[in-house]
Order: C-alpha cells, then sequence, then structure tokens
C-alpha cells in the first residue's frame, strides 16, 4: 500500500504540472539555424505549407504555414463562451481537432487546475480568451497574446506584448500565451531552458502565420528558427506535456504522452474536391 501511495504522487508530479521541464542549459550550438531555409516547404493544401527538421534523434521540429487570406478560412477556439469564467474540464488537441474540424490545432494559453494533486482536474486558462469579441476569461498583463481580427473578407493576425491593452476588448479573437520571444525581428533573450515547445510567428503583412512544434528548445532557439523562416513577431505558448500540433487531425510530435489543456487555437480551411 505504502509503496502504491509513493508511485500515485511521482505520476501526479510528473503529469499535473503546467510550467514546462528543464531539459539542459545548452543553447542550439550543433545546428546551423541558417541551413533550415534551404529546406523546402511541403504544400499540405490550399494556403498550406509545412517544413520538418530533425537534429538528431532527440532534437526536432515542424513548422506549418498558413495563408490567412485563402478562401473560405475560418478560426476556431477552445474554450467556448459555455466555459466562461468557470473551471471545466481539459480536452486533447485531438478531441478539439475532430470536433471542430479543424485543419491546424495548436495549444495555447498556460492554465491552473483546480486541484493540483488530480489528474482529471478541472483546469481555467491563466491568460485571455476572447472569441467573436467575447471576453471568456480575463487579461493577464504579465504574458503576452495572439490577435486575430476580420476586415472585410480576409483574417490579419498581430502579437502584443502584454494582455493589459485598453483597446484589446474591440478585436474579434484573442489568445493568451506566455511571453513574446521575437520582437520586430529582435529576439528577445530568455534563459536557455531546452524542452518540448509550442509558439506561433507572424510576417510584416499581418497574413501568414507560422505554427512551430518542438523537442528539446530553447524560447531563443524557436524564435531563430521563425525569424529563418519569414516571421518578425512570434509567441511562445504553454510548453512541455502541453505542447501539442496536429494538421489534418495528425500530430507532428512523437511523444508517448500529451496533456488535455485548457486553451485551443484552430484553423479550417475547406479542401474543393
Amino acid at each position: 500500500f505504502f509503496l502504491h501511495r509513493i508511485l500515485f504522487f511521482i505520476i501526479v508530479i510528473v503529469f499535473s504540472a503546467c510550467k514546462t521541464t528543464d531539459f539542459s542549459e545548452h543553447e542550439l550550438t550543433d545546428y546551423d539555424i541558417s541551413n533550415i531555409s534551404q529546406h523546402n516547404w511541403i504544400k499540405i493544401q490550399e494556403g498550406i505549407e509545412k517544413i520538418d527538421c530533425k537534429i538528431n534523434n532527440s532534437r526536432y521540429f515542424s513548422v506549418v504555414k498558413v495563408d490567412l487570406t485563402t478562401p473560405n478560412l475560418s478560426i476556431n477556439v477552445f474554450p467556448t463562451t459555455d466555459k466562461k469564467d468557470k473551471w471545466y474540464n481539459p480536452i486533447s488537441v485531438t478531441k478539439f481537432a475532430k470536433e471542430t474540424n479543424s485543419t491546424i490545432s495548436i495549444n495555447t494559453t498556460p492554465f491552473a487546475k483546480q486541484n493540483k494533486f488530480l489528474l482529471n482536474s478541472k483546469v481555467m486558462p491563466t491568460g485571455i480568451i476572447i472569441s467573436n469579441k467575447e471576453e471568456i476569461f480575463p487579461p493577464n498583463k504579465k504574458y503576452s497574446a495572439l490577435i486575430i481580427n476580420k476586415i472585410q473578407n480576409e483574417y490579419f493576425a498581430k502579437i502584443i506584448n502584454s494582455q493589459q491593452n485598453q483597446f484589446i476588448k474591440n478585436d474579434d479573437y484573442v489568445i493568451g500565451g506566455f511571453w513574446q520571444i521575437l520582437q520586430d525581428k529582435q529576439i528577445i533573450p530568455f534563459n536557455k531552458i531546452l524542452d518540448r515547445r509550442s509558439a506561433l510567428g507572424i510576417d510584416d503583412s499581418n497574413t501568414t502565420l507560422y505554427f512551430f512544434i518542438g523537442n528539446k528548445f530553447s524560447y531563443e532557439d524557436c524564435a531563430k528558427i521563425l525569424l529563418q523562416l519569414g516571421a518578425t513577431n512570434a509567441i511562445e505558448f504553454d510548453g512541455g506535456n502541453s505542447s501539442e500540433l496536429l494538421v489534418n487531425g495528425k500530430s507532428l510530435q512523437k511523444k508517448i504522452y500529451t496533456r488535455k489543456v485548457a486553451a485551443i487555437f484552430g484553423i479550417t480551411i475547406p479542401t474543393h474536391n
């Protein structure tokens, strides 16, 4: 019985934390970042291209490029309005993608647990979520956010360094993350901690998104890669076991366990048969 209790608490500690986990304190020195621009983008469908890069068996990443001006594109956000200001059950990015028919899906906002000792505890985002101009969860001034607005029939994106913005409530979609890692092509310094990472970049036209997923990278590594591929601004999302990026329902990560999360951003682009 005693051993069973010890095992239970180990499992809780490993799988319940929302913070990222340290792997090492080394920069990305074993890979020439400039080489990634030589890789050919693979077209997935209209408006979507992808790059996969392997550094070694444990270090790899994928970047998915999405053109926001693609016809019939739509935005999907979790949590939905029925979760407003409540604790609720987390879901997997896979389930979200299936239920919303999202072509691209990524985890976003970090979150708190109602009971940190329960694996199936209810959750709540620790940052802003606005969907269709309705605030579902309030801003957290220490974190950054992704903003997407629809102008006529096209979407435009931007990243703000702090969610405490007086004009934020006028936006169509606001999705909280951690911190901005790239600002006007300038890489923002952070501690060199390697972990699984989810991030998102935007180009200077504000109409191209770069979805990043990778294993054993620092925030600065993510920023360098996104900058090299064409992003001028970028934001880091919740990392560690929360990190997940799906394309057409298939994960781009190679891992046994992915945590259910509190917040997800998706894009749907219908295919034409």
